[in-house]
């Protein structure tokens, strides 16, 4: 690939584990190689753009999904408030409370949308997430009963996340990262990660047991499936807010 600066220069190149290459311009031109994996570069000044653009059409809401909610209200705003279940329901994982910021921006695809942006914070904990989670300004009933939420998400392949929190109309929560310590239960699939760039449908199953022998449906137990701007639902029933990490 060739990118030809404004003026010459150099940019940094960063790959999918964050390795960077800082690369000088000759005749204002750099060109690199490019691998089946993301690459970004940072640098100054305008570019010619090349690529393209990804396609996610085979993510899309279900015939006859209910719009409940939609993030770029300006309703939804971050707690800072800390989630102890959240924090501590993977001992293999370790999760730390962080400064997030939020702001209602216009996306030319999508109107307005929530841009959610993970702020300095004020200790480095490496390689272990950060946390915040993000409620709307008055509760938001799911009415009927749910078979499925999702949410339109605009990626950067930076594996960020989104973990939805649900009270049921008994007051019980859920929460998909699954039940306490069970390791198998936490998005084995990371259909709720930000593997992708673009705006792509995350689509993930509601709790919910099937008739006869009450069998937990699948998907909140061998993995719950999951910048933002709507919560789409089925014959949604319960309130909720999102964890992002």
């Amino acid at each position: 690939m060739t990118v030809t600066l404004a003026a010459d220069g150099e940019i940094g190149v960063t790959d999918a584990m964050n390795n960077t290459r800082v690369l000088k311009s000759e005749g204002r031109k750099i060109t690199f190689r490019t691998i089946p994996r993301p690459l970004y570069d940072r640098g100054s000044g305008h570019r010619d753009r090349a690529g393209w653009e990804p396609d996610h059409a085979d993510a899309q809401p279900a015939p006859g999904a209910v719009l409940v909610a939609d993030l770029g209200d300006g309703s939804w705003t971050y707690t800072s408030t800390p989630d102890t279940i959240y924090a501590s329901n993977n001992t293999d994982t370790a999760r730390y409370l962080g400064r997030f910021s939020s702001a209602v921006v216009a996306d030319p695809q999508r109107g307005k949308v929530l841009a959610s942006r993970l702020e300095p914070q004020a200790k480095v904990h490496a390689l272990m997430p950060w946390y915040n989670t993000l409620t709307p300004r008055t509760p938001i009933e799911l009415k009927g009963a749910p078979s499925a939420i999702g949410l339109w998400v605009k990626g950067a392949s930076d594996w960020g996340r989104v973990i939805y929190s649900l009270r049921d109309a008994r007051g019980e929560r859920w929460i998909s990262v699954g039940t306490k310590d069970q390791w198998n239960c936490d998005d084995v699939h990371s259909w709720s990660s930000f593997n992708f760039d673009g705006w792509r449908y995350l689509r993930f199953e509601m709790p919910g047991h099937a008739g006869y022998d009450s069998y937990r449906k699948p998907g909140t137990t061998c993995g719950a499936r999951r910048a933002l701007r709507q919560a789409q639902g089925r014959r949604a029933h319960g309130t909720g807010s999102w964890i992002c990490h």
